[in-house]
């Protein structure tokens, strides 16, 4: 799906919140991305059990960047499960989403199987990483992953 195409799409955008620091661009950039081509948007964390056991302060900043997406306009949910890569696929797939938005992690080499699990559940829905440190969507180059 080109930007063109995107923007033409009516299922809403969603937006992946993960433990990383980034998660307010993410979500500044998800907003953004949604009011430009005039969708709805959803932003979501999921909690695995081993996410369960991070500091204090880590899941308080997680929360904090909910409530931005939420007074951005977003859907907020918290998903808890082992399995994150399919519990954001059926998200997305339940919600009709045309596009899955995620940071894209550093050092991560469990990343590219994740995307490849999320593609293969949810072929029809784009995946887009967003680079860290991009000032607005579209000013640095995207990553897409197909199943």
């Amino acid at each position: 799906m080109t930007e063109s195409q995107f923007e033409q799409a009516d299922g809403p955008l969603l937006a992946c919140v993960g433990p990383a620091g980034d998660g307010e661009q993410l979500v500044r950039r998800a907003a953004d991305m949604a009011r430009q081509a005039g969708l709805a948007w959803h932003a979501v964390y999921v909690e695995t059990p081993r996410l369960q056991r991070i500091a204090s302060a880590q899941r308080q900043r997680i929360l904090e960047t909910l409530k931005l997406a939420e007074r951005l306009g977003a859907v907020t949910a918290v998903l808890a499960g082992s399995d994150s890569a399919a519990l954001l696929a059926d998200y997305a797939i339940e919600r009709q989403a045309s596009r899955i938005v995620l940071g894209r992690a550093r050092r991560a080499p469990w990343r590219r199987p994740h995307l490849m699990r999320i593609g293969a559940r949810a072929p029809a829905i784009e995946l887009t990483e967003l680079a860290a440190g991009a000032a607005r969507p579209g000013a640095a180059p995207t990553q897409r992953a197909r199943g």
